[in-house]
């Protein structure tokens, strides 16, 4: 479909000249110039008809090719598809068809080579059974050769002893036939000498470790009447023979305490003393303690002294640890 298009322009048009005039007076030329400007109107008809008509072409052409192409890549892929599944297919197949068969080839080599192992191996235990009984039978008639041979050697050699010292061995077999005669019987009387000296010797023995028992009993008890002689001298020292009337002192824990409610609470730690601790308790609950921060200052000086003079020479630890402790005093004595 064509289509129009009109412009207007001015366009300027420059001129100049000069013009020669007929002789006069003097005759002679004139220069002239200027500029005139004019108007122009353009109407431009554009027939697009033909170029339309080639574009609808190619367009309905291309369209063609499109489906043409999308048709051929869904065939291709199609096919790509297949051959790639019968691909596979055929590699996984020849792969198991292969290792399927290697496998059967090896089971039949190593069967093979086990049955030929067992029958090597039932062959070398035959032959060990075989050696076995003819090393026991061997072993048999060494052993009864060489007992025979060892036997003999032993009774050759105890004979050629015998001979070599036979008053001692003749000796030796009178006296333990005469003792056998002695001692193997029901007559005991033909020990009685023995048995008499046997007594006696028993006896001394018997005196010997009384003895010995008595002198130990008489230094045992020495030496404690020589203990008790010592205390009673220091003893007798150290009294004085008068009955006049003095104080005794012991040593005697009282604690009290106060929770944080002010709820007093008091202890007394008198234990193992000998003393009427029902008296000496109601004595030091009517015992007036002074004056409880005389009592608390005090207790704190002496405790800073203690404190001081065990970590005299401390170490950064020991120095920390006295801080510390120092802190936690403070804090419950402030309380």
């Amino acid at each position: 479909m064509g289509y129009r298009r009109s412009f207007t322009e001015t366009i300027s048009v420059h001129y100049s000249g000069s013009v020669s005039y007929p002789a006069s007076e003097s005759g002679g030329s004139v220069s002239y110039s200027g500029t005139t400007y004019e108007t122009v109107h353009v109407n431009i008809y554009v027939d697009s008809d033909p170029f339309d008509s080639s574009v609808d072409n190619c367009n309905s052409k291309i369209a063609g090719l499109s489906g043409s192409v999308a048709a051929m890549s869904a065939a291709q892929v199609a096919a790509i598809h297949k051959n790639a599944k019968q691909i596979g297919s055929t590699i996984v197949k020849g792969f198991f068809s292969t290792v399927s068969s290697e496998i059967s080839q090896q089971i039949a080599e190593l069967r093979s080579s086990v049955d030929a192992t067992l029958l090597r191996l039932n062959e070398l235990s035959k032959q060990c059974a075989d050696k076995q009984r003819q090393m026991q039978g061997d072993y048999t008639r060494l052993t009864t050769r060489y007992m025979k041979i060892f036997s003999e050697l032993d009774t050759e050699c105890k004979n050629r002893i015998f001979e070599l010292d036979r008053p001692t061995f003749i000796f030796k077999q009178t006296t333990d036939s005469s003792a056998e005669r002695a001692t193997g019987n029901d007559l005991v009387s033909t020990a009685a000498v023995s048995g008499g000296e046997n007594s006696a010797l028993e006896a001394r023995i018997v005196a010997s470790k009384a003895k010995r028992s008595a002198m130990e009993a008489l230094g045992r008890a020495n030496n404690f009447l020589a203990l008790q002689r010592k205390t009673e001298a220091v003893i007798a020292d150290s009294a004085i023979a008068e009955s006049d009337a003095g104080t005794y002192y012991t040593p005697v824990c009282y604690i009290e305490t106060k929770d944080d409610s002010k709820l007093s609470r008091k202890s007394y730690s008198v234990e193992g003393l000998r003393l009427n601790n029902a008296k000496l308790v109601d004595e030091l609950r009517e015992m007036d303690m002074g004056d409880s921060r005389a009592n608390q200052a005090q207790l704190q000086s002496d405790f800073e002294q203690v404190v001081g003079t065990h970590y005299a020479n401390a170490s950064d630890h020991d120095a920390r640890v006295r801080d510390y402790v120092t802190k936690l005093f403070k804090s419950n004595i402030n309380k």
